[in-house]
């Protein structure tokens, strides 16, 4: 009966610590593929649901972009802002 529960211990370790690994080895890998720089100013905050604003609006150069940003970003930003 030990024997099962360490098992079971070490394969919940063991997945838990694949997950975390494979999501800081992604966040990596987007932030390598960045190459240029961006800017842009924030055209509209909008929400597709009936929730506080979860998007924001951003236009630069030649086009309009619709990217959603965390609650703390989408707290500080402000229509006319840039990016």
């Amino acid at each position: 009966m030990k024997k099962i529960l360490l098992f079971v211990l070490f394969v919940t370790i063991f997945w838990k610590g694949c997950d975390l690994f494979d999501d800081f080895t992604n966040r990596k890998a987007v932030i390598k593929e960045i190459q240029k720089d961006f800017s842009g100013i924030i055209m509209e905050k909008y929400s597709p649901r009936d929730t506080p604003p979860i998007f924001l609006k951003i236009k630069n150069q030649n086009t309009i972009l619709d990217i959603s940003f965390s609650r703390g970003v989408m707290n500080i930003s402000s229509i006319g802002d840039s990016i």
